[in-house]
């Protein structure tokens, strides 16, 4: 123990074993060094970097991924595009045989939608369609605020191709045609085609082109309409059975003279 600290020591008048106690109490003080800060190591603030990165990465890469809108495309085949924020395909469905060989034979995955549609409608199978006076049904299918301007931009796709027509849709439409196994375009066909004849069922037109559902739905309402009203013939026997309308008409006559 230093002096001073001795000296102070000595002219304290105390017990001599509160002394010898005080004195091991500070001098144990004295052995007690302060926590050092922690230092992170290099290795330690690469992972955290590395580990950050990742998560940036998997969050860029499930937006990018994650359908924002949907392209719904019928002549026979049935095919869907699911399309992220960027107006890159994400995802590619068939809902039926034609659609599914469709969907494996085109490498529409990441394609601008606008490419992909282009692709589509060069396919040898669908051009032949189209040749052959099919229609094509494109549906839009957008719940955003964006909608009106990515129909356009759709529209404006097709445009010069002949028997294609846009119309647009909402994702509540396309889970209900889903549930039936159709894609949204030939699901509002079936359900005009449903109207006409109840007995019809999703699996019955999954094989029809969109020209065979319409055909259906203008034989059925041409016979709707044949149906509700009566022929010229018809007509012209009911008012020769009917006396009255000779008598009418003959007072008719009278009168003008």
């Amino acid at each position: 123990m230093n002096r001073p600290l001795k000296n102070t020591f000595d002219q304290i008048h105390a017990d001599e074993g509160i002394k010898a106690r005080t004195k091991e109490y500070i001098h144990a003080r004295a052995q007690v060094r302060p926590p050092k800060p922690v230092i992170y190591s290099k290795a330690f603030r690469m992972a955290a970097a590395c580990f950050l990165l990742i998560c940036c990465c998997a969050g860029g890469l499930f937006y990018f991924l994650t359908p924002a809108y949907a392209i719904s495309i019928d002549v026979n085949p049935s095919i869907e595009l699911g399309i992220n924020a960027f107006d890159r395909v994400v995802s590619v469905q068939g809902y039926n045989e034609d659609g599914k060989l469709l969907a494996d034979r085109l490498h529409l995955q990441f394609m601008n939608y606008s490419d992909a549609l282009e692709c589509i409608m060069s396919d040898a199978s669908v051009s032949d369609y189209l040749t052959n006076d099919e229609t094509m049904t494109v549906t839009l299918i957008d719940d955003t605020d964006k909608s009106q301007e990515r129909l356009t931009a759709v529209e404006d796709c097709i445009s010069h191709h002949e028997n294609a027509v846009c119309y647009s849709g909402n994702s509540e439409e396309a889970k209900e045609a889903h549930d039936c196994g159709l894609s949204l375009g030939k699901y509002s066909a079936f359900l005009e085609l449903k109207e006409l004849d109840p007995d019809i069922t999703p699996e019955d037109i999954q094989g029809w082109s969109m020209k065979e559902i319409q055909n259906r739905i203008s034989e059925l309402s041409d016979d709707e309409t044949r149906n509700a009203s009566p022929s010229l013939e018809e007509t012209s026997c009911e008012e020769t059975a009917d006396p009255s309308h000779h008598q009418e008409q003959k007072h008719k006559g009278h009168h003008w003279d």
